[in-house]
């Protein structure tokens, strides 16, 4: 959709005359302007769409939705999941600020977190996952209750993708050994994170 703006764009720029732009692109001044139109027009309808689709996603699951057990719910505040890791890794107590933001599956629409991952690891995914984007400094979090069971939760996955964030530019604890110390630590003992802050 973009590249067709684009092209459109360039070929009204040219400083051409109106017989040049007809031979060499094989349509008139106005078939180009009626085309870009079109273009403008489907763009606009594609963003109305999305801004829909967000606004719709931004309320979460329903009530239907929580009945049914069909997303996962954090049981530890976030910040409370971040100092624990960073104490586990050696790091100084912090707060969100400056943490990497996190985005539930269930309030993140597809074409979203498509665009962040492509623009950071170069691919398309199909579906979302729980994932670190170092870049962007952002954490999809896949808050499916089918992934999760009582040996791993939503506030395990969160632990391992915070140790992901907070292991940048040292050597790296790897997602799964975070996630089974989070949950040995405090998940299976039924702890929470916040009264060891």
């Amino acid at each position: 959709m973009k590249t067709a703006l684009a092209a459109v764009a360039v070929l009204l720029a040219l400083s051409v005359c109106a017989r040049a732009q007809q031979d060499f692109f094989g349509m008139t001044p106005e078939d180009a302007q009626a085309m870009m139109g079109k273009a403008m027009a489907d763009q606009a309808r594609h963003e109305a769409e999305l801004a829909q689709q967000r606004a719709k996603k931004a309320q979460g699951p329903g009530y239907v939705d929580l009945a049914l057990g069909t997303y996962a719910t954090l049981t530890n505040p976030q910040e409370c999941i971040l100092r624990a890791v960073g104490r586990h890794l050696g790091q100084p107590a912090r707060s969100l600020e400056g943490a990497p933001k996190v985005y539930l599956e269930s309030r993140t629409i597809l074409e979203d977190f498509q665009v962040y991952v492509h623009n950071e690891r170069d691919s398309w995914p199909n579906a979302f996952s729980t994932i670190y984007l170092r870049q962007a400094n952002i954490i999809f979090l896949d808050d499916h209750s089918s992934l999760y069971s009582p040996k791993r939760t939503l506030d395990d996955a969160l632990a391992g993708q915070y140790a992901a964030a907070l292991s940048v530019g040292r050597v790296a604890e790897p997602v799964d050994v975070a996630e089974s110390w989070f949950h040995e630590t405090y998940t299976k003992p039924g702890l929470s994170a916040c009264d060891a802050n």
